[in-house]
């Protein structure tokens, strides 16, 4: 009876560690093979605060390594977007999720007040993941790396008509954490 009892615990013992040899070489597998996909294929998104004398908003920023795909979305306090600038392969666009807006910004786009949007921005590269709180500290004491990888957001405005309120520049600067961000703005108005 002693020897059967000894058996049986034997094969238990080594049912037990054939199991967990087994459950490890699968866990092992599925990191390794969420590790590949990681680096392959992923996308980022976040937000940072725009604090002007004029007001506050934010903007949020979204990264896609598939199509390279750039976007800003620039919404208010409430939650409501404002609009969009969308930076596809070179081209640049504007949205608006209202109608008039939206043909305001074509308007400004195509008299020429967005001409030199992203100028001196080299093309947009990628990245590692998880890069949120990684930044670069420039010659000028600006910041780069936002989510996504050499970065500097600089907006260049030409001659302005009356009533339009458009930010001149746009500056990174860190915060006082250091995942937080904040954008100086210099705006001009004319009434």
């Amino acid at each position: 009876m002693r020897k059967y009892r000894v058996f049986l615990l034997y094969i238990l013992l080594s049912l037990n560690q054939a199991c967990s040899m087994n459950l490890f070489e699968t866990e092992s597998s599925s990191i390794k093979q969420y590790k590949d996909i990681e680096m392959n294929s992923w996308s980022a998104s976040g937000f940072i605060e725009i604090y002007t004398p004029q007001d506050k908003i934010a903007i949020r920023i979204n990264a896609n390594k598939e199509n390279k795909l750039f976007r800003l979305d620039f919404v208010n306090l409430l939650g409501r977007n404002i609009f969009s600038v969308i930076n596809e392969n070179g081209e640049l666009s504007f949205l608006s999720s209202e109608k008039e807006t939206n043909k305001r910004i074509k308007d400004y786009f195509k008299k020429g007040y967005y001409r030199e949007l992203f100028v001196n921005v080299p093309d947009i590269i990628l990245g590692k993941p998880n890069n949120v709180s990684s930044f670069e500290l420039n010659k000028d004491k600006t910041y780069k790396r936002v989510l996504i990888k050499d970065i500097d957001i600089i907006y260049i405005s030409y001659k302005s008509s009356r009533g339009i309120k458009l930010p001149t520049k746009i500056k990174i600067v860190q915060g006082k954490k250091i995942n937080k961000l904040i954008i100086n703005i210099d705006r001009w108005k004319i009434n």
